[in-house]
């Protein structure tokens, strides 16, 4: 059959997008892969999109339900077998990491951080506020120091990130708007740091607009 077919796709049992086969259906005897092409939709649970939007970026796998119905295909014989359809998926996002990296450069009046992040989704995406406790990995628990944009001197929200690229961040902050901690840990990351690269933990929230209007 090679006229676009459609579905619905559930998540917790709401509709929240549609997945095209925009070359048609084509089977051959035997097992059979097929590509969908997912589009978000607005659903009633806003809740729904948001946590699979945020399960992508993390990549974490998620369990979606693939539905029929009377506009999945034209053809009148298949159209009535897959309007019964209803198939379980395991969603697996590829694995990437939104916050790719951070460098810092701390001074007597502040502290001066680029914050790379990366864009996984095949759509823009508008950044809203970014809080993140900066700490060493092997001591998650004791925050080096805080990067809030909201505190910041550069304007951060209302930045574009292009579908899959990097972009840098750029956040000012005072000393008191950076609440550096521990002095024993800020010693141990400069130690680190003068070897090379120094792996760190970046924790907390982050907002973000999928376009046009997913927050």
């Amino acid at each position: 059959v090679t006229e676009p077919a459609v579905f619905g796709i559930l998540s917790e049992g709401q509709h929240f997008g549609i997945a095209d086969m925009d070359d048609g259906i084509v089977l051959v005897p035997g097992s059979n892969v097929v590509t969908l092409v997912f589009t978000l939709g607005r659903t009633t649970k806003s809740s729904v999109v948001s946590d699979f939007i945020a399960g992508y970026i993390k990549a974490q796998p998620q369990q979606v339900t693939v539905v029929g119905n009377k506009r999945s295909s034209l053809d009148p014989v298949l159209g009535g077998v897959l309007e019964r359809l209803q198939a379980n998926m395991t969603f697996q996002p590829p694995p990437t990491e939104f916050v790719q990296k951070v460098n810092a450069r701390v001074s007597p009046t502040g502290l001066n951080a680029k914050v790379t992040v990366y864009n996984p989704l095949p759509q823009p995406i508008t950044m809203g506020n970014l809080d993140l406790a900066i700490s060493l990995m092997d001591a998650p628990e004791t925050t080096i120091f805080n990067l809030n944009s909201a505190q910041s001197q550069t304007a951060v929200p209302g930045t574009k990130l292009n579908p899959q690229e990097t972009t840098v961040l750029y956040i000012n902050l005072s000393i008191m708007g950076a609440q550096i901690g521990a002095l024993s840990e800020i010693q141990a990351l400069v130690e680190g740091a003068k070897e090379g690269n120094l792996l760190v933990l970046a924790k907390g929230p982050v907002t973000i607009t999928i376009d046009p209007g997913f927050t």
